[in-house]
């Protein structure tokens, strides 16, 4: 077994370094790739909610295929893409 942190909790730490090093800045363009992937259920409202207050200063592009009707309610735009003729 190896030492140290999980993914997950690797995860929620790099999302709250992201938070707390952009949270004196305004009108950047957050890129986050997955950004429910390997955290539990049981963080998702705290992650929905950072996010919500970045987009306040921020502008933030999500790929994920994780959440997504939750992110679709929270919003401005959405693109969806299918993988279906892989």
């Amino acid at each position: 077994m190896q030492a140290g942190l999980s993914r997950g909790q690797r995860k929620l730490l790099l999302f709250e370094l992201i938070y707390q090093r952009t949270a004196n800045h305004s009108d950047l363009l957050l890129v986050l790739d997955e950004p429910f992937a390997g955290v539990t259920d049981d963080f998702v409202p705290w992650i929905i909610d950072r996010l919500n207050v970045m987009r306040r200063t921020h502008n933030i592009l999500l790929v994920t295929n994780d959440h997504v009707e939750a992110l679709t309610t929270m919003a401005d735009n959405t693109i969806t893409v299918s993988a279906i003729d892989r």
